[in-house]
C-alpha cells in the first residue's frame, strides 16, 4: 500500500493515525468486530449449508432417495469513500506555545514538526470519534455529510432474519431479559466463546446496580461487578443506543458476526498536511479512506429494542417520523383496507409496528402482509423495501 505523508513529522504519526482513525473506536477496542483491511471494492461474507443427510441404508438408492439441499447465502461489505479536510492558519496559534513558532527566514519560514504533530494528533482523535459513531449508528444518505456509511445497528434492524428477543411485560429485570433472549438463540451457538450481549453504557450501569442490589449476589457497592449473564459477557458502549440490547457472536476473529471493511485510499497522498497555496499562510489537513460495516448472518442475532416509539396516526399511507414508530389503529374498519409505506423519511433500519383495531372483522394489508382484527405486525426498512419481522 503506497502511502506518502507530506509532513515534516512522519515519525510515529502514521501508526497513530491508522490506529486512532480505524482501530481505536469502541467496537474494536472492546473486541466486538472483525476489521478486514485493504478492501477497495467489495468483501463477500458467505456460508454454505446443507439440510438433513442421514437416513436408513438402501441397497440401490436413486434420485428419489436423495436428501439434503445445499444452500449458499452471502452478504457483502462495500466500503464507501470518506474524506476529512480542514484548513487553518498556524499563525493564530504561534503565540500560545513557543515551540509552535515558525522557523527559518521570514520569507520562507516553516511550521515546526512538533506543532504539526500536535494538530495531527487532534485531527486523528476526532476522526476516530466520528468514525466510531458511524460504525455503530451510521446511516448512508448521499449528499448528507453526517450520514456516511450504514453502521452495525441499522444493519441489524434492517435484517428480516434477525431473531426477536420475545421480551414480555413480565421481564422486568435485565436478568429476565437476558434469559429470554438467550432462549431464542439457536442452540448451536450457545457454547461459542465469543457470544456477547451488547448494550449501552446506561444499560450496563443499570445491570450493575441490579446485581449489587440482588441479595443473592451480595454485591460490593464500592466496585463494579463483573458484568455477565450465565457466563456471557455484557459489554456496554458509549455510542450504543440506550434500550437496545443485542446478543450475537462478536470478537475480532473471522468467527465474529460483526464485520467492518476499511481501506486507505490508494492515491499517493493518503494524508496530507501542507500550505493551501504557495503564497499564502493557511495550511490544510486532508485524509482519504474507505469504510463499511455489516453483519454476516441475521439469524445469529437476537435483539430486544426497548426504546420508546413515536405514535403515528392510522391511514392509507404510513410515513415513519422516527427510528421506531407505532400505528395503533383503534377505529373499526368498514371494509378491508390496503395501506402502503411512504419512504420519504425512511432510513435503513426504520421500524414501524402496525396494530389493527380490536373490533370489527376487517384486515389491513400492507407490504403484502395481512393484519387481521386485533393483530399486529412489525416492519423494517432494508434501505429499499419494507420487510415484515417474524
Amino acid at each position: 500500500m503506497a502511502i506518502s505523508i507530506t509532513t515534516a513529522y512522519p515519525g510515529e504519526f502514521l501508526d497513530r493515525v491508522l490506529t486512532k482513525a480505524t482501530l481505536q473506536n469502541e467496537l474494536v477496542q472492546k473486541n466486538l468486530i472483525h476489521v478486514e483491511p485493504d478492501v477497495l471494492k467489495k468483501l463477500y461474507i458467505g456460508e454454505l449449508t446443507v439440510g438433513t443427510l442421514l437416513q436408513h441404508r438402501i441397497e440401490q438408492p436413486d434420485s428419489s432417495d436423495a436428501r439434503g439441499t445445499f444452500t449458499y447465502v452471502e452478504k457483502y461489505l462495500e466500503p464507501q469513500d470518506l474524506m476529512a479536510y480542514t484548513e487553518f492558519n498556524p499563525r493564530n496559534f504561534e503565540s500560545i506555545w513557543r515551540r509552535w513558532q515558525p522557523n527559518g527566514p521570514m520569507a520562507m519560514e516553516t511550521w515546526s514538526a512538533s506543532a504539526q504533530a500536535e494538530f495531527l494528533e487532534v485531527f486523528a482523535k476526532k476522526i476516530a470519534e466520528e468514525l466510531g459513531n458511524q460504525y455503530i449508528n451510521g446511516i448512508r444518505v448521499a449528499g448528507d455529510n453526517n450520514k456516511l456509511i450504514n453502521g452495525i445497528v441499522p444493519r441489524i434492524l434492517a435484517d428480516k432474519d434477525v431473531l426477536d428477543g420475545g421480551i414480555t411485560s413480565g421481564d422486568t429485570t435485565y436478568a429476565k431479559k437476558f434469559k429470554r433472549m438467550l432462549s431464542k438463540l439457536p442452540k448451536a451457538l450457545r457454547g461459542k466463546g465469543n457470544l456477547k450481549f451488547i448494550t449501552s453504557i446506561a444499560d450496563t450501569d443499570n445491570y450493575d446496580e441490579e446485581l449489587k442490589l440482588n441479595t443473592y449476589k451480595n454485591g460490593d457497592l464500592t466496585i463494579q461487578q463483573t458484568l455477565a449473564y450465565n457466563g456471557i459477557p455484557v459489554v456496554g458502549l458509549a455510542q450504543w443506543p440506550e434500550g437496545l440490547i443485542v446478543l450475537t457472536l462478536a470478537d475480532s476473529s473471522l468467527e465474529s458476526n460483526l464485520f467492518a471493511a476499511v481501506a486507505w485510499n490508494q492515491d499517493e497522498a493518503f494524508i496530507q498536511e501542507d500550505k493551501v497555496s504557495a503564497a499564502g499562510e493557511k495550511h490544510f489537513l486532508k485524509m482519504l479512506m474507505k469504510a463499511d460495516t455489516n453483519i454476516a448472518f441475521g439469524d445469529y442475532v437476537v435483539i430486544y429494542d426497548g426504546r420508546e416509539a413515536t405514535a403515528l396516526a392510522g391511514g392509507s399511507t404510513v410515513t415513519p417520523v422516527a427510528y421506531k414508530s407505532v400505528v395503533n389503529y383503534t377505529t373499526t374498519l368498514n371494509a378491508d383496507a390496503t395501506w402502503s409505506f411512504a419512504n420519504t423519511n425512511a432510513v435503513i433500519g426504520s421500524c414501524v409496528t402496525i396494530k389493527n383495531a380490536q373490533s370489527g372483522n376487517y384486515k389491513i394489508t400492507i407490504a403484502g402482509v395481512d393484519i387481521v382484527k386485533g393483530a399486529e405486525a412489525t416492519f423494517y426498512f432494508d434501505g429499499t423495501n419494507w420487510n415484515v419481522k417474524a
